[in-house]
């Protein structure tokens, strides 16, 4: 399965870290992410830059760990700074389904220009994203994707293909702030 997350950056708890290609979740999340994904599969993350909608990485998946595994692996924990493997080590997330996912630091990319999210792509996509009349796009889009998305393989495909074309024509992130 392939899937579409959302996230906000948050200071105290930087998840997904993009440039680690890692992202931890918990409980109802965790267990979906356990049972769901698997090696191959790709998580395409998006988030608000200037109230508009963006895709800013994509992660090919190579594996997923229980938190408390990544934890007790001394590779794991002394390269990855992912928060919850910080916390594990703290003593907290211990009493709760916890994991991580960890891409493919060679097929997985943090993009450097980021792929505008608006409603010429969520268009191209089968996300079935309603577009209401006194609501803005980015309203709409993210309304509808502030859950977890289930991405098709073809889905897959048109946004590889629109993140390719953006690198030609896009903006980058620091251009974008």
């Amino acid at each position: 399965m392939n899937l579409l997350i959302p996230y906000v950056p948050l200071i105290h708890h930087a998840d997904p870290i993009l440039e680690e290609f890692s992202y931890g979740d918990s409980k109802v999340r965790a267990r979906k992410l356990k049972t769901s994904l698997k090696q191959g599969d790709y998580v395409f993350f998006h988030t608000s830059i200037n109230s508009k909608k963006y895709i800013t990485a994509y992660y090919v998946i190579d594996r997923i760990l229980n938190t408390s595994e990544a934890a007790s692996n001394k590779n794991i924990y002394l390269k990855y700074k992912n928060p919850h493997i910080a916390e594990y080590k703290e003593g907290k997330r211990r009493k709760q389904d916890d994991v991580v996912i960890f891409g493919d630091p060679i097929l997985s990319r943090r993009l450097e220009r980021p792929l505008l999210f608006e409603r010429a792509l969520a268009e191209k996509l089968s996300l079935g994203i309603d577009f209401k009349k006194g609501f803005t796009e980015s309203q709409c889009i993210g309304s509808a994707t502030r859950q977890w998305k289930k991405l098709s393989d073809k889905n897959v495909d048109v946004l590889l293909v629109e993140v390719k074309d953006n690198e030609s024509r896009g903006l980058t992130v620091e251009r974008i702030l």
